[in-house]
């Protein structure tokens, strides 16, 4: 380890070679605390430190990177406002920070200042913090999903209860005889958590908060257990899934990788729902999203332009939320290098070279505008 003058972490020539980038982020989305992985499977961290979350076994905030502990071999690092947990190539994971709620699943709700073995056999990690409760679901090599933390009046945990969690446990329901392949979840305040599950066959099991009927089960009734999420009829096999949106805006979206086709439910989120395929007028209406924002059935919706004329394919396709409701989109990378995005632009952030974007009612007019917020439920290319 090569230090610098004041200290700290020296990256770069004649230092320590960085290959990634993760940080905390508060109810704000403000990042608090920031950590970076070398290429020997190292961490080290900076920043806010009031629970732990440096992991340097103080609670003293730092300006200068230090190394986490004997951390080696990490392969990720997953983080939520005031937690972090490292994947280490052999599927141990390990936790540090806030604990409040048992969101670390070892045995109490102590904050923990330094790593500590949580979970063996580790695939991926999904957190929910909005700074006063900590939900954590986890899916194993195994395909199997388990969760700690706190569970909350809309039973949140899958497990059919409202009771806290301090250790990890299954979620069994409907699950304990399926391949599970990937997770994602979502939510911000006490009760408003969702968690989905995609089977390894194509099916998607959903839980938790439906106020939106971002779970696809045909409703917006909240969930205990895991239930089947109801697919448009003849959809291809689903092999990626997201979600977006956090304090009022949850939405759900499902794709088929190789054909570009992809589908999505829940809350109009600013645009990110998008438009229905072949039918505008008939399916997620063009209105005021703070007077009826309860979008379902699954519905397919366009995919960009290029994957629609046939010239392009889907190399990558990521969500990107903030606790604040007027800020979720959706970003797609596709094989001739280009970038399509679709949802909020307050602040120019989807790169469109504008600012103010309208979407329209299906007469190509602009049509709303509510206050400083601006939507696009079409794909608009990213200008670099």
């Amino acid at each position: 380890q090569v230090t610098n003058t004041s200290g700290g972490v020296l990256f770069g020539p004649g230092g320590v070679q960085a290959v990634k980038v993760f940080s905390t982020g508060g109810p704000a989305n403000t990042t608090k605390t920031t950590y970076v992985l070398d290429s020997e499977g190292k961490v080290y961290s900076c920043g806010y430190n009031a629970n732990g979350e440096v992991g340097d076994g103080t609670t003293t905030q730092r300006n200068a990177f230090l190394r986490v502990g004997t951390l080696e071999n990490i392969v990720t690092i997953f983080t939520s406002a005031y937690t972090a947990w490292a994947l280490r190539k052999d599927g141990n994971l390990y936790g540090w920070g806030w604990n409040a709620t048992g969101q670390l699943g070892v045995s109490d709700t102590t904050n923990r200042t330094s790593p500590t073995l949580s979970n063996t056999g580790v695939k991926k990690v999904c957190t929910i913090d909005n700074g006063s409760y900590g939900s954590t679901y986890l899916l194993k090599s195994d395909g199997t999903v388990w969760f700690t933390g706190y569970s909350g009046g809309n039973t949140v945990s899958g497990l059919g209860n409202t009771t806290q969690q301090t250790t990890w446990q299954q979620v069994t329901t409907n699950l304990s005889t399926r391949n599970v392949v990937d997770i994602v979840a979502n939510g911000h305040g006490g009760e408003s958590r969702s968690c989905w599950a995609l089977i390894d066959d194509g099916s998607i099991y959903s839980w938790g908060y439906n106020g939106y009927g971002q779970l696809g089960q045909n409703a917006a009734t909240n969930t205990s257990t895991p239930q089947l999420l109801t697919q448009p009829t003849g959809f291809p096999k689903v092999d990626k899934i997201l979600s977006f949106g956090s304090a009022s805006e949850y939405g759900f979206k499902a794709v088929n990788m190789a054909s570009g086709r992809m589908f999505t439910v829940g809350n109009w989120c600013n645009g990110a729902l998008g438009i229905s395929k072949d039918d505008p007028s008939g399916t997620w209406p063009i209105e005021n999203p703070t007077t009826n924002r309860s979008h379902y059935p699954a519905r397919e919706v366009e995919s960009p332009q290029p994957v629609r004329q046939g010239y392009a394919t889907i190399k990558d396709i990521v969500a990107m939320s903030s606790n604040n409701s007027d800020q979720a989109r959706v970003f797609c990378l596709l094989s001739d290098g280009t970038v399509w995005v679709k949802g909020s632009n307050v602040r120019g952030e989807m790169g469109t070279k504008q600012v103010m974007v309208y979407y329209s009612d299906g007469t190509n007019a602009p049509t709303f505008q509510h206050g400083n917020v601006r939507w696009n439920p079409t794909w608009q290319q990213v200008h670099f």
